[in-house]
C-alpha cells in the first residue's frame, strides 16, 4: 500500500518494479499497456520512460 498520492514518478517506479518484470517473464512481446487519460500517463518523464524501455502503450 502506498502512503502518498501517485504521481508520475511513483507510477513509473511501480511499473518498473512490478509490471514490467512480470510482463517480461509471462507475456509475449505483443503486450500493450492500456491507460486512461490521467495526466501522469501523458507526462514527459513517464512517456520517455516507456519509449526508452520499448513499451507499447495505448492511451
Amino acid at each position: 500500500m502506498y502512503k502518498k498520492n501517485t504521481d508520475q514518478f511513483l507510477y513509473r517506479d511501480i511499473l518498473a518494479e512490478y509490471l514490467f518484470p512480470y510482463v517480461a517473464s509471462n507475456i509475449n512481446e505483443n503486450f500493450k499497456l492500456h491507460q486512461d487519460n490521467n495526466p501522469k500517463h501523458k507526462s514527459y518523464i513517464y512517456t520517455t520512460f516507456l519509449e526508452t524501455n520499448r513499451i507499447n502503450w495505448i492511451n
